[in-house]
């Protein structure tokens, strides 16, 4: 299984779009549109970087991005 600090720039990445979604939603600046982008940046940077069989908690981590992105986008 991969260290998990190999991965330490995907959940500093994940943690900082919750933080800045949090202060978004705090601030009522969030619509559809921002939760898209959001998601579909935690996919374009990371899934192509993201091996299931090395690491599947970050698999698992964009695998609901991306469902969360359609899901949201079908609203």
């Amino acid at each position: 299984m991969k260290d998990e600090g190999e991965n330490f720039q995907l959940w500093m990445t994940a943690l900082t779009t919750s933080e800045t979604l949090v202060e978004n939603i705090k601030n009522k600046q969030v619509n559809k549109e921002n939760l898209l982008t959001y998601l579909a940046s935690l996919d374009e940077i990371f899934s192509k970087n993201v091996d299931p069989a090395v690491d599947f908690h970050g698999f698992v981590l964009i695998q609901l991005c991306k469902a969360l992105h359609d899901s949201i986008k079908e609203l």
